[in-house]
């Protein structure tokens, strides 16, 4: 909820000073926490008021003969783009877009490294990779880390050199990214058949490298269960990521005293990543 008055609070002492830019504000901040379906009808809400007050003061200034044809544009654009919001993977757009920005030659990067985070939109920064270079007709490189969660992107940020040479910097990255084990815990929201049985809704689920290797009742159990199993093949680092469910970061502080009391040689780091349905992510490095 912090994130969400932060981001209006920003949002609209901007459009305030300059009459646009809350929306791209508005989603940008939000949208590293939850889902873009869920950010736009509230941004469409409290834009309405800010939007009328304006069109309000400069009623005079009003060209039907623009405004008219321009609004069949607006719902010609809008329907198509809700269509995708509702069923492309948002973080698919996210990416695309996301990689359009960074590599836009107005921000002098020459080289870019991009962190998906999420199995199903690796492809698809990699195409959005080779277009933006191809953009930029050589000016600017972009590497893809095949990253498949948060837990994985920090693995893969923590061995990050600035100083290093970039096909270097991006091969010690890739590596410590494949060989990071990630895990996870969620919470059923129906009734199904897991490869650790069946679960009912409310069951807390145990996840390692995307399958259901155990269903609980109580998320520190199943937590550390987690923890055990991935711990079993060695590890020197472990890494913690607590929820938006966590929003005190609890159950991450008692899994990282659990380590450190189990596996007392393993370094243990814990993060707010504040992500949406999984209560806990964890790597083993």
């Amino acid at each position: 909820m912090y994130l969400w008055i932060l981001a209006t609070l920003i949002a609209f002492f901007i459009k305030g000073l300059c009459g646009f830019a809350n929306t791209l504000i508005f989603t940008s901040i939000l949208s590293f926490g939850s889902a873009n379906v869920n950010i736009s009808p509230v941004d469409l809400i409290l834009g309405c008021p800010t939007n009328l007050i304006m069109v309000w003061e400069n009623r005079r200034k009003l060209d039907h003969k623009i405004y008219l044809p321009l609004s069949i544009l607006v719902l010609a654009g809008s329907l198509p783009g809700a269509f995708l919001l509702k069923n492309v993977h948002a973080g698919a757009v996210k990416i695309v877009f996301g990689v359009a920005v960074i590599v836009d030659r107005a921000t002098g990067a020459a080289e870019v490294i991009v962190l998906p985070n999420d199995q199903d939109t690796v492809r698809v920064a990699q195409i959005a990779a080779r277009t933006a270079e191809a953009d930029s007709d050589g000016a600017v490189r972009v590497a893809v880390i095949p990253t498949h969660a948060q837990v994985t992107g920090l693995a893969a940020i923590a061995v990050h050199e600035p100083g290093r040479v970039f096909d270097q910097d991006v091969l010690e990255m890739t590596s410590t990214a494949r060989s990071a084990r990630q895990g996870a815990v969620t919470v059923a929201a129906k009734q199904a058949m897991t490869m650790a049985g069946p679960c009912e809704p409310g069951d807390v689920l145990g996840v390692i490298a995307g399958d259901f290797v155990v269903v609980g009742s109580d998320l520190f159990t199943v937590a550390t269960d987690v923890l055990d199993r991935l711990l079993a093949g060695g590890g020197e680092l472990v890494t913690v990521v607590a929820g938006a469910d966590d929003p005190e970061g609890s159950l991450a502080t008692r899994c990282a005293g659990y380590v450190e009391q189990h596996h007392p040689v393993v370094d243990v780091v814990v993060y707010d990543g504040g992500q949406e349905r999984y209560p806990l992510l964890v790597s083993v490095e």
